[in-house]
């Protein structure tokens, strides 16, 4: 039984039936075969269809039942970006990062949301560690103005050497007010 049901909700998730997937999904969620991917399939099936409230709960069941489940752990720490708290989604992404600290989508959530909740030296410490892009430089310069690890002078080269739109929208965060160079 269990098997079928499985075969139905992925054929409907490929076809992107979305009423169908979820229907196929709770049934199946339901039994005690259940997996935590069948968890996992029916939270993001029920982000399709825009029934955010309940997407926690089933991520939580798939965590239940597989706490290494680094999607599951992304995904919750996602939602609660976006829908819950900043704190909790601290937790869930850094378990998330521990277990693949290669995957950049979990690095680069992980490193925002270190840094709206002022986990400076996580932040960093990642950072570091990332394949340097635009935004990646930018962070990094953000996050060492906030930890007073750059003299001004130090900040003019760092500016210098990494001008670009990703460059000017992180220095009005840390400007406070005084932006370190001169428009001539």
């Amino acid at each position: 039984m269990n098997s079928v049901l499985q075969k139905k909700s992925y054929d409907a998730i490929s076809r992107q039936d979305w009423p169908v997937a979820e229907q196929n999904l709770r049934r199946l969620c339901k039994g005690t075969k259940a997996q935590a991917s069948d968890f996992y399939n029916l939270a993001k099936v029920l982000e399709q269809v825009g029934k955010f409230g309940q997407i926690p709960i089933w991520l939580r069941r798939a965590i239940q039942h597989n706490p290494n489940y680094v999607a599951a752990l992304y995904e919750l720490g996602r939602w609660e970006v976006n829908y819950g708290n900043a704190l909790v989604a601290y937790s869930w992404l850094k378990k998330a990062y521990t277990l693949a600290p290669s995957d950049s989508d979990i690095s680069e959530l992980f490193v925002s949301v270190a840094c709206k909740t002022g986990h400076w030296e996580t932040a960093e410490q990642i950072l570091v560690r990332t394949q340097p892009n635009p935004k990646n430089i930018a962070n990094l310069f953000r996050v060492q103005c906030e930890l007073r690890k750059l003299t001004l002078t130090e900040q003019l080269t760092f500016i210098n050497e990494n001008a670009g739109p990703e460059m000017l929208r992180t220095m009005t965060k840390v400007s406070c007010g005084v932006l370190p160079f001169r428009i001539d």
